[in-house]
């Protein structure tokens, strides 16, 4: 399993947006992940909301698409 980025909508502004994977590392069992600035699909910027700044997030297999 790999990740390279990260796909979600925005609530705040209806957009689809992706975000590229910076880095990962683990710390005594908790992986963190460091994603650049958000882009939507036609490749602007979009601000990060203060949610996706830093967020515990419950491990779950994601399925591919």
């Amino acid at each position: 399993m790999s990740i390279e980025s990260l796909s979600f909508h925005d609530p705040e502004t209806g957009r689809w947006v992706t975000a590229k994977l910076k880095s990962a590392k683990m710390i005594e069992g908790v992986l963190e992940l460091n994603f650049g600035m958000p882009y939507d699909i036609e490749g602007q910027a979009v601000p990060a909301t203060p949610a996706l700044e830093s967020a515990l997030v419950e491990p779950k297999v994601a399925e591919s698409r």
